[in-house]
Formats: structure tokens, C-alpha cells, sequence
């Protein structure tokens, strides 16, 4: 088996004369969770309540939390795939649009 260097990704080859496929090796990142801008005000946007908790799995697109502005309450998703690690900004934190609010391993 063929050595690789840690935090190489090895893409699967197909190998016809052995009938085999190398495997793929992984690394983890973490990716910070930004408010996204609502576009709606340019005033503090306020956290309601987060849906999901630390050490938990989140999909893409999946709602992470509820936020209130001063013209409505909407719903802010996950922008990747893993677990949610921590959350950077707590419920009933006034913040502003590009604050990191949380971290997502992958």
C-alpha cells in the first residue's frame, strides 16, 4: 500500500488489471459561520433561539437559528455539511451582518 502525507486528498483510481479502487483520505476544516446580510436593515440583528447545538451534525441548507430585525424574523442555514463545533454568538446577542456566529467541522 502506498504511503501518503497527512492532510493529502488521495481521489479514487480505478486500478482494471486488480479490479480495485484506491481508497479516499479526508482531512477535517472548519468553516465559520458568518451572519449573512439580510439586506433588510442596516441595524443590529438579534438571535431568538439556536435549533441546533454544539457536537451535532448539520447539513447544508439546514436551519441553524432564528433571528429577529426590526422589520421581521427570519431563519438563518447552515452553509456546510458537518458538526456544528461551537456556537460564537448566544441567544439574545445583538450582532451585525458578517459576524462569525458559529463553526461547522467538515
Amino acid at each position: 500500500m502506498e504511503r501518503v502525507a497527512p492532510n493529502t486528498l488521495v481521489w479514487p483510481e480505478s486500478n482494471s488489471a486488480l479490479g480495485a479502487t484506491r481508497s479516499t483520505l479526508y482531512y477535517k476544516m472548519e468553516i465559520e459561520i458568518k451572519m449573512p446580510d439580510m439586506a433588510t436593515t442596516d441595524s443590529a440583528i438579534k438571535i431568538l433561539r439556536w435549533l441546533v447545538e454544539p457536537g451535532q451534525p448539520v447539513k447544508r441548507g439546514q436551519v441553524l437559528m432564528e433571528i429577529e430585525t426590526d422589520k421581521s424574523t427570519m431563519e438563518v442555514e447552515s452553509v456546510a455539511t458537518g458538526i456544528l463545533k461551537a456556537h460564537q454568538a448566544q441567544a439574545g446577542d445583538s450582532i451585525f451582518a458578517g459576524q462569525v456566529i458559529g463553526v461547522v467541522e467538515t
